[in-house]
């Protein structure tokens, strides 16, 4: 550990409080996002072979603005489509509808994902106020990380789902603020619901925070009332009556109802159904007398009836058996294994180590046969790029659990971790397995490593926690005087 320290010194702690760093870091972040956004659009926009879930995106924000309904269909009648959430596909509908395009979209998704920096900047400072390079090294952390930046060329909602779930935890850490006033917190408070409810309506694998925002209340709260003790003012609790907190929960309600109501209803008007979130496949698939509705199918057999029927595209020309990458890996996995609770590890693993080398302009068909075959055409690319990548995020967690087990005893971190890294890869398991499900944790992660380079950066860790630095051995003593000089008169007696 020591030598990790050593190596990070190089790095004077003093740039990271110099507005000009930390500008530089962040156009080195833009500049990489748009040259892979522009190598990226052109491969996967929609209309061209690979632009799998763009493509369906598009085509409800199409109908969306031509006023047919959230539907897929090409022709009336149109029925109601409920299989995917709805934020994203509003969001396209209202840039295209405001005169935006698909490469101004694109552009737009770059700046919102260089925007988490700023989010979690003040975050940082609002958790953690007694460490105050921990803000700064968050920002340079996300401006220099590829994990969902690189994927702000293609038409999906991990970008904004991210933005939105990092945005409702600083409007829920300003909302629990002491020091707020009451309109500030409950605006605050009312946005964070919003925001988080948009976040899972955006990518419906964030309901695991959602289920688990006690638990982040619980985690803020307890971080102020740590913060208040180590610098010897008052609780935060005692300072903030139950007139108070009440209020803010209610704002907090509010905000989930006012995003989640109208989807609700909708769903219920047009199914007869409760519908929170999405319809999976295996009901539309019922719907249309293609599956057994007395015998459970897994998710490949489904959708492989719903390809064979036309409902999804057939995607054959991304993998083996009309199967992408992660899912025959997963598929091998499984039947390797054998174990279930191995395999349900196995999966775990694979969410986050394996990389997306398709955002990077190679299908994981290449991959696959990159890997099979090294010696073919792009086959060094495609290994590079996947062991590099693979190599590069095997750093990133490992970075951030040595934050995590260094802060262990920081409630806010804590509840943050449980909620995003653990929360949505659990929910992600329960789908299907695709890694840029997790993309939203990436935030917490990157906080998680800023817990773990911040000592060593400072130069001043001592048993996992910080502490300050020794005074030298005369910092207490008064300086010295120099000697009076004796008056005129006594200079000769």
């Amino acid at each position: 550990m020591s030598a990790f320290n050593r190596i990070l010194r190089i790095l004077p702690s003093s740039w990271f409080s110099k507005p000009g760093f930390l500008i530089g870091a962040l156009a080195i972040g833009l500049g990489w996002r748009l040259a892979i956004a522009a190598h990226v659009y052109p491969i996967f926009r929609p209309g061209t072979p690979d632009a799998g879930d763009a493509q369906s995106y598009l085509t409800l924000a199409e109908h969306l603005i031509a006023g047919n309904g959230y539907t897929l269909d090409s022709q009336p009648p149109y029925d109601p489509y409920a299989s995917r959430a709805p934020v994203y596909p509003l969001f396209l509908a209202l840039a295209l509808k405001t005169g935006g395009s698909l490469a101004g979209i694109v552009i737009g998704q770059v700046l919102i994902d260089l925007a988490l920096a700023w989010i979690l900047f003040r975050l940082a400072r609002e958790l953690w106020p007694e460490r105050p390079l921990l803000a700064p090294l968050a920002l340079v952390l996300w401006a220099l990380c590829p994990a969902v930046g690189s994927v702000a060329g293609r038409l999906l909602a991990e970008v904004l789902a991210t933005a939105l779930a990092a945005a409702a935890m600083l409007f829920l850490a300003v909302a629990l603020a002491p020091d707020r006033a009451r309109p500030v917190a409950l605006a605050a408070a009312f946005s964070s619901g919003a925001a988080l409810m948009a976040a899972v309506l955006a990518r419906p694998q964030l309901v695991g925070v959602l289920l688990l925002l006690p638990v982040l209340i619980a985690g803020f709260v307890g971080q102020r009332s740590r913060v208040d003790s180590r610098s010897r003012r008052e609780p935060s609790l005692r300072s903030s009556p139950r007139a108070r907190w009440v209020p803010v929960g209610c704002a907090l309600v509010a905000g989930l109802i006012v995003v989640e109501g109208p989807w609700v209803i909708r769903n219920a008007r047009a199914f007869s159904e409760f519908v929170p979130f999405a319809r999976g496949h295996a009901e539309r698939a019922l719907a249309m007398g293609l599956a057994e509705p007395h015998r459970t199918e897994t998710k490949a057999e489904v959708d492989e009836r719903l390809m064979a029927a036309g409902v999804l595209p057939d995607a054959s020309a991304h993998g083996p058996d009309g199967r992408s990458y992660l899912q025959f890996a997963k598929s091998q996995v499984e039947r390797d294994v054998g174990s279930y609770v191995q395999a349900s590890f196995a999966r775990a693993v694979l969410l986050w180590v394996t990389p997306r080398t398709s955002i990077y302009g190679l299908s994981p068909s290449r991959v696959l046969d990159a890997v099979r075959h090294p010696e073919g055409p792009g086959g060094g690319r495609a290994l590079f790029l996947t062991l590099g990548l693979g190599l590069y995020y095997a750093v990133l967690l490992g970075l951030a659990a040595l934050g995590f087990l260094r802060s262990r005893r920081d409630p806010a971190l804590a509840a943050l971790f449980l909620a995003f890294p653990l929360g949505i890869t659990a929910v992600s398991m329960w789908f299907h397995l695709e890694s840029r499900y997790v993309l939203p944790a990436f935030p917490v992660v990157v906080l998680a490593c800023a817990h773990a380079l911040e000592p060593a950066l400072r130069g001043r860790e001592r048993g996992g926690r910080s502490e300050p630095r020794s005074a030298p051995a005369d910092a207490g003593r008064p300086p010295l005087e120099p000697p009076r000089r004796a008056p005129a008169g006594m200079l000769g007696s």
